[in-house]
């Protein structure tokens, strides 16, 4: 899918110098870092009309594997494991309350999550994302879910939720900034925002450089690391964790990884598709608590 290039901006901080090029033309597009927020990021932005041809259907069924999963619905045994070790982390940094925990998943994709919420963790649940694929296959699940635009802003179904989660989200809103300042509107003071996302500062990114799996382009258009992601939701959010993320994931979709890392193809191995690997991924794991 041909890509158009648009505007040479941040899209955390919306600034237009850039300090220094870390990566030059991969698939046509730079990775730069802005002079003023720190932040690496993608020059230039893709059109916001590109961006919504990627999250349609078919980026959950990926069979090239260009810009999405290659079958997400497969993958949901791995996936719902993911989140649950997820949810046990965030968990011991949430107030205690004589009431469920009312949770909102920002980019909920296809709902797995919240199903792991509340199924297994007994939270109120509501989710959102920017696919209306995914948005119907969550409510399909039974659980309230909302179109949200491409800044990741929607109207919430619970107001002032207890958690927000937004899991391999954030590096790809184009506007970081406005994300923010919505979200900090919108959840109460001591409420908590726990996030994934990549940290460039990680071994993993250092040594795999450009060549590293959290670099999708045009996909993922910041690349964070601990400093700049916790100074660009300041002082709206307080760093109250940050530890390496790891994943589950199928044994074939591992050997696909360590293939594309060595710019390899990648076939299919069927008979590795069942077995469960505990991988690190390259992310932090975040929780902030609303100022």
């Amino acid at each position: 899918m041909p890509v158009a290039r648009g505007e040479r901006r941040c899209p955390v901080c919306g600034g237009s110098a850039i300090a220094e090029t870390r990566y030059r033309d991969i698939a046509g597009f730079d990775i730069v870092r802005c002079a003023r927020c720190q932040v690496l990021h993608l020059s230039p932005l893709p059109s916001e009309q590109d961006l919504a041809r990627i999250y349609t259907k078919e980026y959950f069924c990926d069979a090239a594997e260009r810009h999405g999963y290659l079958d997400y619905s497969r993958d949901r045994q791995f996936i719902a494991a993911t989140y649950r070790r997820r949810f046990r982390r965030i968990a011991r940094h949430l107030p205690r309350r004589d009431r469920p925990v009312r949770f909102h998943e920002i980019g909920c994709a296809l709902g797995f999550g919240l199903e792991v919420a509340a199924r297994e963790f007994g939270w109120t649940v509501s989710g959102s994302d920017v696919s209306q694929h995914g948005v119907e296959h969550a409510r399909a699940l039974g659980h309230p879910a909302v179109r949200s635009d491409p800044c990741g802003r929607c109207i919430l179904p619970h107001e002032q939720p207890d958690l927000v989660c937004l899991f391999d989200v954030i590096e790809h809103l184009p506007s970081v900034h406005v994300f923010r300042d919505w979200l900090a509107a919108a959840m109460a003071p001591g409420a908590c925002l726990a996030l994934t996302t990549m940290d460039m500062d990680s071994a993993w990114n250092r040594l795999l450089g450009q060549r590293s799996p959290s670099i999708k382009v045009p996909q993922h258009l910041s690349y964070f690391t601990r400093a700049t992601l916790t100074a660009n939701l300041a002082p709206s959010f307080q760093l109250v964790n940050a530890s390496p993320d790891f994943q589950t994931v199928s044994g074939d979709l591992l050997v696909s990884r360590l293939l594309h890392v060595a710019g390899l193809p990648s076939p299919r191995f069927s008979l590795l598709r069942r077995l469960p690997v505990v991988i690190p991924n390259g992310m932090n794991l975040y929780v902030f608590r609303r100022a």
